[in-house]
């Protein structure tokens, strides 16, 4: 009896002790995507994330897993990417990584694609390893050892920022000089509010950031808190900008709040814009990926894809008899009619097609009336979308550091100057002129919003230095809180600025317009597409009917469709002659303008009554009268001016009502 118990005890023992590794040959591990590349799950595509050829997980940027159980060993870890020159994904790595038997590990992924890197595309400080890989940092946390407080570790995950510090409330040093890709121990702190402020390791007075940290109610927990995104996002295809990211233990992510208060600006808010949403329309068939929309003088609406054809198309859905326009042909060159950058009228009323290097990169001017090739330049390099003066000269830069800027003269679509600007943007989608032509505005695909700058030049376009910038409003709030992508003259000669991320639906995608008269401007938030938060809703450019009461917005990628507005919200679209404001006269800038003989001039009265619309030249001598008392109803009208009897030259159009008297500059060119 005792013998077979002493053996049966045995057995016991050598069961549970062989139990004991068994137990133990997993690691535990949270995966944190902190890479910025948007070819790497910064963009619309999360990143798969492959351990030993098998499929682990997605993330996108900023997003992380809870703790997990991984077999202990040592693993290859691979990230699936996207190749930017064909658009297909392909594998990077593997990456060797040994994960111990009972530790907790948290598992970083930062960098950038080697692909990017090899091309170029975003910054890599001297001496700095920045390419896609896995940091692994082991014995991390899954609740706190102190019950009472909240435990944290800091991670340096920008790879264009300098070491830096964090610094708490002002006072405590966090994290000191903490290089790229480094990692302090950890931080254990009662769960309060803190001020953090990261400034580079060698010069806390200068702030790259300050975000709030709230952390009441979380005592008892464990974090990870990292820089993320990108010092300059414009030196980094506009990737998302300088943040603090924090990650929990049960893969919750939160950016911190930037508390960074811009200077007092002289823009004020002026509240939503009057135009309201409608529909949209084009999904799939029309649309494109969608870079440019047109209305012509025969409220047509050209649609510029990047992915396929030139499209023009009515407002009631009928296509043009020569649309789609696949390719055209000016004089040897055939050239197809796709990546499109950009769309814009000439002062005759033809359509100025931007085009991106893919095909070569050139400014092609189409007919309107035939949908036929007239003139082509060819520069070379992605061409922004051109901005025309008030002579009809034609501004084209590169999307790709924006300089040189090539003025084209009208009439034989030649070269005849170069402007370059110091120090401007390194990336955009489209320019703005004024009609002087002396005034040029420029566009920033900085992720986390820029300013709108401004060049004027005071030597009759000789030079243009920078003189202003638009940025921040009079509560010191940023005024663009992504890229700003590119510019469309609106009613009013107000700017219409079209702020979209590219990649993702957002509050911040929306059309900005800006009245430099009155140094106010106003804001059209963009609706989401079929009410999923996964398509991009953000605009590339925005076009107006005759009339303006009607505005059209394209949606480039996921979105693919234009959007429709309505001035007051209150019209059917195949009804638009008359829009019921009562109380509220405006008159319109004349469309097109320079013309030649005719153009369109709207005006909009408060209350039925006489209306007087005439002529003027620069010595103020009548020469044309329009409209002499004719009784209109209150709303909007459209009346048509043939100039054919006048001299080329600039003339003013006066508009008298109901006792309200409106004036406007136009300007006739035979």
């Amino acid at each position: 009896m005792y013998s077979r118990y002493r053996m049966f005890s045995h057995v016991l023992i050598v069961l549970l002790l062989s139990a004991i590794p068994v137990m133990a040959q997993n690691a535990r591990i949270q995966l944190i995507h902190n890479s910025g590349d948007l070819d790497a799950g910064a963009g619309p595509d999360a990143m798969e994330i492959r351990v030993d050829g098998d499929s682990l997980t997605s993330l996108n940027f900023r997003e992380a897993t809870a703790f997990q159980d991984l077999a202990a060993g040592t693993h290859g870890f691979e990230f699936v990417v996207r190749d930017p020159s064909t658009n297909l994904p392909v594998t990077v790595g593997p990456d060797s990584v040994t994960l111990n038997a009972g530790i907790t590990y948290v598992g970083i992924i930062d960098g950038i694609s080697p692909l990017n890197l090899a091309r170029g595309a975003y910054t890599q400080p001297a001496g700095r390893d920045v390419e896609l890989t896995i940091f692994a940092i082991s014995d991390a946390r899954e609740t706190a050892n102190d019950a009472s407080m909240v435990e944290f570790i800091i991670h340096n995950g920008s790879t264009d920022a300098p070491a830096v510090d964090v610094i708490a409330n002002s006072a405590i040093t966090v994290a000191d000089s903490l290089d790229y890709a480094a990692t302090t121990a950890y931080i254990a702190v009662p769960p309060a509010v803190f001020q953090l402020d990261v400034t580079p390791g060698d010069d806390n007075a200068t702030i790259l950031g300050t975000f709030e940290a709230d952390l009441t109610g979380l005592a008892g927990s464990t974090a990870v808190l990292l820089t993320s995104g990108f010092l300059v996002s414009a030196d980094n295809q506009g990737g998302a900008e300088l943040a603090l990211l924090g990650v929990f233990a049960d893969g919750t992510t939160l950016v911190l709040e930037d508390l960074t208060v811009g200077p007092v600006g002289e823009w004020a808010f002026a509240g939503p814009s009057e135009y309201v949403f409608d529909d949209f329309f084009g999904a799939d068939t029309l649309v494109n990926g969608g870079h440019a929309v047109q209305v012509d003088k025969f409220n047509r609406i050209w649609v510029g894809n990047f992915f396929s054809a030139l499209r023009v198309i009515s407002p009631e859905g009928v296509e043009a008899d020569f649309s789609p326009i696949n390719d055209v042909t000016i004089g040897a060159n055939t050239i197809v009619m796709d990546n499109c950058r950009g769309l814009e009228l000439d002062n005759d009323g033809n359509i100025l097609f931007s085009q991106s290097g893919g095909p070569g990169g050139n400014v092609i001017r189409i007919n309107v009336e035939t949908g036929e090739g007239m003139n082509i330049f060819a520069p070379g390099g992605s061409q922004l979308k051109v901005g025309v003066d008030g002579n009809g000269f034609i501004y084209t830069g590169l999307v790709v550091g924006i300089n040189p800027i090539t003025v084209l003269e009208p009439t034989f679509f030649a070269a005849t100057q170069q402007i370059t600007l110091d120090n401007p943007p390194s990336f955009g989608r489209g320019l703005a002129v004024t009609e002087d032509g002396l005034t040029i505005f420029t566009p920033d695909l900085a992720g986390s919003g820029a300013p709108l700058r401004i060049w004027r030049s005071s030597d009759g376009g000789l030079t243009y230095p920078m003189v202003d910038s638009v940025w921040t409003n009079t509560d010191g709030e940023q005024i663009f809180n992504t890229n700003l992508q590119t510019f469309d003259w609106g009613p009013d000669s107000t700017l219409w600025v079209s702020v979209d991320n590219a990649l993702n639906a957002s509050d911040d995608n929306q059309l900005v317009i800006l009245d430099f008269a009155t140094k106010a401007y106003k804001t059209l938030a963009f609706p989401v597409v079929n009410n999923d938060p996964t398509l991009v809703n953000g605009p590339r450019g925005v076009s107006f009917s005759a009339t303006g009461d009607t505005a059209y917005s394209i949606i480039w990628t996921t979105g693919n469709r234009i959007a429709r507005f309505i001035e007051g919200g209150a019209v059917s679209v195949k009804d638009r002659t008359v829009l019921n404001i009562p109380g509220s006269y405006e008159l319109r800038q004349n469309y097109p303008n320079p013309f030649n003989p005719s153009t369109n001039i709207a005006f909009k009265v408060g209350e039925k009554g006489p209306v007087t619309l005439k002529v003027y030249n620069l010595l103020g001598k009548e020469v044309a009268t329009i409209l002499d008392k004719k009784v209109v109803t209150a709303g909007l009208h459209e009346v048509t001016f043939d100039a054919s009897g006048l001299a080329s030259g600039v003339y003013y159009y006066k508009l008298s009502a109901n006792g309200n008297v409106l004036t406007k500059k136009m300007t006739f060119m035979k």
